[in-house]
């Protein structure tokens, strides 16, 4: 079990790399990263900022994140000026390899994915109105829905041992 702080570094790096000026956002958000993605609303509202920037051809660092959240009278959300700054230059002080956080982060994610989605199965398992049948055919579109397909409950390989695709299960 990954504890809480180390998650909270692991986002910081992602969102660090993501900042960097470079294709790195691109490479990220191909590879499946979103939103949902990160466990703190911070994060995410500052991931949001970055996708804002990209979309408008915009270059994708701590300077136009900070004009973005600023703009939309979110800065002080995610800690103002500093707050941006110091998840910005997070990866020069990390103690993580780069694939490292970004297999924990998605690992995080996938796992939070696979909570909600047994939590969908219990009530439609526990839906009096359904049969049995019913509710396994649901349960087989969910699975088909997260890309696992009805028969297997494995991740679809990828490119690179450390590198998970999120695609499949968060609406990417």
């Amino acid at each position: 079990m990954i504890d809480s702080q180390t998650l909270i570094d692991a986002e910081k790096l992602v969102l660090s790399q993501a900042m960097d000026g470079s294709q790195a956002f691109a490479d990220l958000r191909d590879k499946g990263i979103s939103r949902q993605t990160f466990s703190l609303p911070a994060h995410q509202q500052i991931w949001t900022a970055l996708e804002t920037v990209a979309g408008t051809g915009g270059t994708v660092d701590a300077l136009t994140v900070i004009a973005r959240l600023e703009a939309q009278g979110q800065l002080d959300a995610v800690g103002g000026h500093a707050g941006v700054v110091e998840t910005a230059t997070y990866g020069a002080l990390a103690r993580y390899k780069t694939a490292a956080a970004l297999e924990m982060v998605t690992e995080a994610a996938k796992k939070h994915a696979l909570l909600a989605f047994a939590s969908r199965m219990a009530e439609a398992a526990g839906d009096q109105l359904k049969s049995a049948e019913e509710a396994l055919d649901e349960a087989e579109r969910g699975m088909s829905a997260c890309g696992t397909g009805a028969a297997s409950a494995r991740p679809k390989p990828s490119a690179e041992p450390w590198e998970p695709s999120l695609k499949t299960c968060n609406g990417a």
